[in-house]
């Protein structure tokens, strides 16, 4: 899932449990529940926010249940990045 909103601000993003997510090229949260459940992500960019959650309780690959590594979960928060500004560029 995947949503977007324009005009945020950082004070505007009540996170209750996320926890800053570093080395990642903007600001972010992550709410880590793997691998039981989901992981959730929240990107500022500017003055647009992503919000991505990936189920992987859900999610299958022709290999198997979705896993996602740590350096997968930064890729994905900087592709939440690429749509924020894409979005907000109109």
């Amino acid at each position: 899932m995947v949503s977007h909103r324009e005009n945020a601000d950082e004070s505007e993003i009540d996170t209750p449990g996320y926890l800053r997510l570093e080395g990642v090229s903007g600001r972010a949260w992550i709410s880590d529940l793997r691998p039981a459940a989901s992981l959730g992500l929240l990107l500022l960019d500017s003055e647009s926010w992503v919000s991505l959650r990936v189920d992987e309780t859900a999610a299958r690959t022709t290999t198997g249940p979705l896993t996602l590594t740590d350096d997968q979960v930064r890729r994905t928060a900087e592709f939440g990045f690429t749509v924020a500004r894409t979005l907000a560029s109109g």
